[in-house]
């Protein structure tokens, strides 16, 4: 599922195993993923954004009551177009996403992080992406607002 301004969309009592990314969904907005088991995926629940698509960002995810493990296998499937090596390991990342929740999840044995959700820019400096007006403690690069202003020059 992707590529919908609302999706108005409900996933629920989904097991979801061996997959590149557990779940996907660029640019699916509105959606609820819950009570469903997400395990030895490379990657877990990937609710992203990509600008190249229509409709971005991904906006208004609700993630609660999952059962997410294991989301480090590197033997699972992949996909030889795309590379996901940014959110290998991770269990639950909402990269590029807006006005999300992830609450009361079981999040247990990834490799990199749980839940990963400090702001990041995995894009060259030349990227479409910009941040402004966030609180955050950590970023990647260091003061993302500066290096990726959404006015002004970069």
């Amino acid at each position: 599922m992707g590529q919908c301004e609302q999706c108005d969309a409900v996933i629920t009592d989904v097991i979801s195993e061996y997959n590149e990314l557990g779940y996907s969904g660029t640019n699916a907005s509105e959606v609820i993923i819950v009570n469903s088991l997400w395990q030895n995926n490379r990657a877990g629940i990937v609710p992203n954004t990509l600008d190249s698509e229509k409709y971005p960002p991904t906006r208004t995810v609700t993630v609660i009551g999952n059962t997410v493990l294991n989301n480090d296998n590197g033997d699972a499937a992949q996909a030889k177009t795309a590379d996901f090596d940014a959110v290998f390991g991770v269990g639950i990342v909402i990269p590029g996403g807006l006005d999300s929740v992830i609450e009361r999840n079981y999040v247990g044995d990834q490799l990199n992080a749980g839940i990963a959700f400090d702001l990041a820019s995995l894009l060259p400096e030349d990227g479409p992406s910009c941040f402004e007006g966030n609180d955050f403690k950590t970023s990647a690069p260091l003061d993302i607002e500066t290096v990726f202003p959404c006015t002004g020059c970069r």
